[in-house]
């Protein structure tokens, strides 16, 4: 009996024989998809080539071979006879395809396990997979799939799933060279009941996509009538390289400039893989798993099967947590292992990193707030959310000891530096720029020493400028200082509207995230004032535009300005608080995207924090007669106001440090992928610093960590789809919850309609036009130049003291914050009104055509 059969052959014979992904596609293939030709080489030359070779047994059973028996099987050949058919099989594939000489045809060699892509298992990732293959390597090919049977984690996957014994057929097929490819999920399996479909793309092969290693374009279509509910355009700075005949070596090269944030598929071709997925469901009626790619203006269907997993179930975790929101409300992505590794090496231990987010432990804040409170009210002000009852909590005096030893204890620690920063200078903080740049200049510091270094300062009596840690730390009283200000309102100024108290705290001249807007501005002005310069921004796309200002004499006073901002700020960028993140210096194509933005807005109301502080003290002043109480508000106002803005301005020198910190990391990695110990760019970031150390010194090497950073990366990619628990075993209060509108959290007050605008990337998504309502998972830095042209701001995980409820008031913006599934729940173009005071978003009406987002 022959161990190779046709595709189509392949039809008339069980899953046993030929592998779920084999039986899958055959069956596609015969109902007129366009499904690559190929061969199988069945599941009995795997029995009879273990069994010739001397390992039976391991058909058997789940042991793993050893290191020795495993270099013996991959050393042990083929038999002629089949070495011989499979020859004879790739020539009739040639001549299929219309092969002139055969010597030119490619394959993809691919596993097709017996018990893969089922319906209740996929070992999606497990087995092995090789591209490029020309006709003398198939054969070795071969048996590294069959092999990969016993990888870590196929054995790992088919005992939890208590899959039998191993039984692989091989798939050799025409290699698809592919100019664009990805997933297209039927059904979006982050969302437990799900209406939409996902599809994810990249560019050349879908293999760097899979493995986590590029950010795919993502598209959300309504899965009813393949409309475009929303889409995320991913920097694809890498790719697959289109000849893989040494796998070893390294898998990805450089996406050109110009098409890493390009989309990579057209409206035409979007609903072409949207319609190929669905007739893929419709066929085995179920949701499914498509990957596809195109070449040649055709689109071709590589594999399909059923979707096994579905948003998967919070972690169990012991103890009672509650998220940092400080870190959380900046970006909502899990965080990287390095990361991670890095920041709990040198912050206090008072929490955890659960799912790639950092908690705090709750029983530890129970035990120092001798609040007589409950624990749902306790975990909502963790959360930062604003009291919705009256009542000032009582003091639990039983309880007021531990706090008060820890103050004292604190107090004689901290004292100093708090007294020293209550009156700190403006440009004192700039010191820490120095500081920055010594650790950079210093080859003898590694990330590590140099994050100790940056995060401690070299002693507590060094100028308070070097010391932006703790510096926020200090600056932390005007929380104190703001309920203060609210309970002193509430008892001498019972008619002032608390929601103006914000309001009335806006204005400082020094915060430096307010000075980044002027400071663009100023760049815009340059580009507007020259014909040249603004006509490259009108006719040049964003990706190469760089490129063209750089080599454009006209441009150099516009070059020259933007490298004098990049000079300031060029530290900061999106998601900043991650060390993985690119940085403005790095790729200002993000800058040039917001200054395109402020091109081409109309002049917005610059004066709307100011007229709305005005009207605050107008009835202020009305609302509290009483001169004593009226001069602390005064002074609590204004103390507020300092120390907002201290707190804001930290944060640029913090991530000044992180900056310092992957400079370091970078640097690293360029001296591991010279010595071969690392193949890729940004590898880096899924090791921790102990396993990067021995790799360094040679205790381990590529092979033992490249199945590591892979399944690191898909974990990664996986948690960062999900939006985070708030908290784990504490019983939250039921928020109120309505079919249409949405409800969360003022964090500046206000009203305004007008059209949503669905923001996932401020680099991607800059072209805010003013008057539009604008709608983010979270905001940085990076997002404040699209403040400028907002009507409002509703963002789904923040607080009244994030940077968007900072932002927003002092651009006095109504903001609604902690807005949960905002961005699920809303669409581009629907006509919103915005009720922030109350914390509330009516859907006035759906777009009547759904808008490109």
């Amino acid at each position: 009996m022959s161990q190779i059969v046709s595709l189509q052959k392949a039809l008339e014979l069980d899953v046993a024989r030929v592998g779920g992904k084999t039986l899958h596609l055959a069956e596609l293939d015969a109902a007129g998809f366009q499904v690559p030709p190929a061969f199988v080489v069945t599941t009995d030359a795997f029995v009879e080539h273990f069994q010739r070779a001397g390992a039976g047994a391991l058909l058997e059973s789940y042991a793993s071979p050893g290191p020795t028996q495993l270099a013996m099987l991959r050393d042990h050949q083929l038999s002629p006879e089949l070495v011989a058919e499979i020859a004879r099989a790739r020539e009739a594939l040639a001549r299929r395809i219309g092969n002139a000489n055969d010597a030119d045809l490619l394959c993809a060699v691919r596993s097709s396990g017996a018990d893969e892509d089922s319906a209740s298992a996929s070992f999606a990732g497990q087995h092995a997979t090789y591209y490029y293959t020309g006709a003398q390597d198939i054969p070795q090919r071969i048996i590294d799939c069959w092999l990969s049977c016993w990888s870590s984690q196929a054995i790992a996957y088919r005992a939890a799933n208590d899959r039998s014994a191993p039984r692989m057929a091989v798939l050799i097929q025409q290699m698809v060279l592919a100019e664009v490819s990805g997933v297209v999920f039927t059904r979006d399996p982050t969302e437990p009941v799900s209406e939409r479909l996902v599809i994810e793309s990249c560019w050349g092969l879908g293999a760097a996509l899979v493995d986590g290693r590029v950010t795919p374009d993502r598209y959300r279509l309504r899965r009813i009538d393949h409309r475009l509910v929303s889409t995320k355009i991913g920097t694809k700075r890498f790719k697959v390289t289109e000849d893989l005949i040494d796998p070893e070596g390294t898998r990805l090269e450089a996406v050109p400039r110009h098409l890493q944030r390009r989309e990579t598929l057209e409206p035409e071709m979007l609903q072409r893989v949207a319609e190929l997925g669905a007739g893929c469901e419709t066929h085995f009626r179920a949701p499914q798993d498509v990957e596809w790619a195109t070449a040649g203006g055709q689109l071709y269907l590589l594999q399909s099967r059923p979707i096994t997993t579905v948003i998967a179930a919070a972690p169990q975790v012991k103890g009672r947590w509650v998220i940092f929101k400080p870190i959380i409300e900046n970006f909502t992505e899990a965080m990287t292992p390095l990361t991670i590794d890095i920041v709990r090496r040198v912050i206090p231990r008072f929490g955890q990193f659960i799912d790639g987010r950092f908690y705090i432990n709750f029983n530890m804040i129970k035990a120092l707030v001798p609040l007589d409170i409950s624990d749902a009210q306790l975990a909502d002000l963790s959360l930062m959310r604003p009291r919705v009852d009256a009542d000032v909590p009582r003091f639990d005096y039983r309880r007021v000891w531990l706090p008060v030893l820890l103050g004292l204890m604190g107090y004689l620690s901290w004292g100093m530096l708090l007294v020293r920063t209550r009156h700190l200078p403006s440009q004192a903080l700039a010191g820490f720029k120095v500081r920055c740049a010594a650790v950079i200049a210093d080859d003898r510091l590694d990330a590590l020493t140099a994050t100790r270094r940056l995060f401690y300062g070299a002693s507590p009596f060094a100028p308070a400028g070097h010391l932006a840690f703790q510096v926020n730390v200090s600056s932390a009283r005007y929380f104190i200082l703001m309920d203060g200000l609210r309970s002193l309102l509430a008892r001498y100024a019972p008619d002032f509207d608390p929601n103006l108290i914000g309001s009335l705290c806006v204005g400082s001249t020094d915060m430096l995230s307010t000075q980044l807007i002027e400071d663009l501005r100023t760049v815009a002005k340059l580009a507007d004032s020259n014909t040249t310069v603004r006509r490259l921004f009108d006719e040049e796309p964003a990706e190469t535009l760089s490129a063209r200002l750089a080599a454009e004499p006209e441009a150099r006073a516009f070059m020259s300005g933007l490298e004098g901002f990049l000079a300031r700020y060029g530290h900061r960028g999106t998601r900043e608080m991650e060390l993985a993140a690119p940085r403005w210096q790095e790729d200002p194509t993000p800058l040039l995207g917001m200054i395109s933005n402020m091109l081409d807005a109309t002049q917005s109301d610059d004066d709307r924090g100011t007229n709305q502080r005005a009207l605050a003290e107008r009835a202020l002043v009305d609302a509290l007669p009483n001169r004593l109480a009226r001069r602390i508000a005064d002074w609590l106002i204004r103390r507020i106001r300092y120390y907002a803005a201290l707190r804001e301005n930290t944060r640029h020198f913090h991530v000044m440090a992180l900056t310092t910190i992957r400079q370091k990391i970078l640097e690293l990695e360029r001296e591991l992928i010279s010595t071969g110990a690392l193949k890729c760019p940004d590898d880096i970031f899924f090791l921790t610093w102990d396993e990067i150390t021995m790799l360094r010194g040679g205790q381990s090497d590529w092979r033992d960590v490249s199945i590591l950073i892979r399944t690191r990366r898909v974990d990664h990619a996986r948690l960062s789809e999900r939006m985070p628990p708030s908290t784990f075993n504490i019983e939250l209060d039921p928020r109120e919850a309505d079919a249409t509108d949405l409800s969360g959290y003022c964090a500046s007050p206000g009203t305004a309609e007008g059209i949503a605008r669905l923001v996932l990337d401020p680099a991607t998504d800059a072209a805010l036009r003013p008057g539009e309502i604008l709608v983010a998972p979270y905001t940085d830095p990076a997002w404040t130049p699209l403040f400028v042209n907002a009507a409002a701001v509703i963002v789904e995980v923040g607080s009244y003291l994030s940077h968007a409820g900072t932002i927003a008031r002092e651009y006095g913006v109504p903001c609604v914050v902690d807005v949960e599934g905002c961005m699920q729940r809303l669409v581009n173009g629907q006509h919103l009104r915005v009720d922030a005071s109350n914390g509330r978003i009516q859907v006035l009406s759906k777009p009547a055509i759904e808008p490109a987002p």
